[in-house]
């Protein structure tokens, strides 16, 4: 399973939510990957770097993941919003249109 972390670790939040124990757990249920920068990535490098992604973990000022975003992460099973509302975050067509879950 390929998971990818678009929270930028600078993030003030982000020691919180993904802790070493947490880490840990996702590096060993898959290949765990993170954004490589200290600042929020635009959906084209979100689709680029997590083209193979099972699972897409997102945050604080993700960009909305569209369908058409979607669909150029083919294997996408998963979205999981690290904290507070996906509204902002997942447009209404990945529920309608895919088989994509979604939880927060």
């Amino acid at each position: 399973m390929k998971i990818f972390n678009v929270v930028p670790q600078n993030n003030p939040r982000y020691n919180g939510f993904f802790t070493e124990r947490s880490t840990a757990a996702l590096e060993r249920v898959g290949e765990y990957r993170r954004n490589p920068y200290d600042r929020n990535l635009t959906i084209d490098e979100i689709t680029e770097m997590a083209a193979d992604a099972d699972v897409l973990i997102t945050g604080w000022a993700t960009p909305m993941i569209t369908l058409d975003a979607a669909k150029k992460m083919p294997n996408l099973k998963l979205i999981a919003h690290s904290a507070g509302s996906v509204a902002p975050f997942v447009a209404p067509e990945i529920y309608e249109q895919t088989d994509i879950r979604v939880i927060c």
